[in-house]
């Protein structure tokens, strides 16, 4: 059996197309795992969950939070307030 030029190249292109059609659809991963060039350590320690100041509790999250943030006023060694 003689293929055509034609029916020979709509094959080609046909496969073609569907290559890149299934290559569309294959998608990377969308993992957002922690990433090792990412690390914040501070005095040792490396926080257990995200830094979000209001829902850290722990040591290790605590004290990067806070050297990240400031807090509203600090305290001089008398007790006075200082802002």
């Amino acid at each position: 059996m003689r293929l055509s030029r034609r029916t020979r190249l709509a094959g080609v292109g046909l496969v073609a197309a569907a290559s890149l059609t299934l290559a569309a659809c294959g998608g990377g991963s969308d993992d957002s795992g922690s990433d090792s060039g990412n690390v914040i350590t501070v005095y040792g320690t490396n926080p257990q969950n995200p830094l979000i100041p209001t829902a850290t509790n722990e040591v290790g999250g605590g004290d990067p939070l806070n050297n990240l943030f400031a807090g509203l006023v600090s305290y001089k060694t008398d007790g006075s307030v200082e802002n």
